[in-house]
């Protein structure tokens, strides 16, 4: 029997989507029981004995088993070499925020430290400021009494002077 090309085209499409869509749902149906850890006898129910008793089956399902223990074992060292990253990191982070600690003290002691020596500083600066002011009223305490002694000698020879002015005229 021969089609013309216009009615197989379109049941060539229709077939195609049919099929397309009955694999989807077997897909879905057999998902369920391959993607969960199903028993070989499990899904020796749903086959007929003759693909059971199959070598290439049973070196399948072997293959199969052997697949998701390698998985499971990846995934596991996947797991561990997270959890030893997580825990370096970790390490990592708590000496980190130790040298963070260790520098802000010793930071802080040598702000501690130039604070000090500030007040030092100032306390000196101080004594000094107060020693020349000392000197200061010791030096014009001096000079009141050399200006003192120098009126006093000053008045004796003006008084000298006069009193032989007065006696040369007298």
């Amino acid at each position: 029997m021969f089609l013309t090309p216009v009615i197989s085209d379109v049941l060539f499409t229709l077939l195609k989507n049919a099929a397309y869509s009955l694999g989807q749902k077997l897909g879905e149906v057999a998902g369920d029981y391959i993607g969960s850890k199903v028993e070989r006898s499990s899904i020796s129910a749903l086959l007929p004995s003759s693909v059971k008793e199959d070598p290439r089956y049973v070196e399948a399902l072997t293959k199969y088993e052997q697949s998701l223990t390698y998985a499971n074992q990846l995934k596991k060292q996947e797991l561990q070499q997270q959890k030893e990253s997580n825990k370096q990191l970790l390490e990592l982070k708590e000496q980190e925020l130790q040298h963070q600690k260790e520098f802000s003290k010793q930071l802080l002691e040598l702000e501690e430290q130039e604070l000090q020596q500030q007040k030092e500083f100032s306390k000196q600066l101080l004594e000094l400021e107060e020693q020349e002011l000392q000197q200061q009223k010791e030096f014009s305490k001096q000079l009141l009494e050399l200006l003192r002694e120098w009126q006093a000698i000053k008045f004796k020879v003006s008084s000298k002077k006069f009193r032989q002015f007065l006696t040369r005229k007298t």
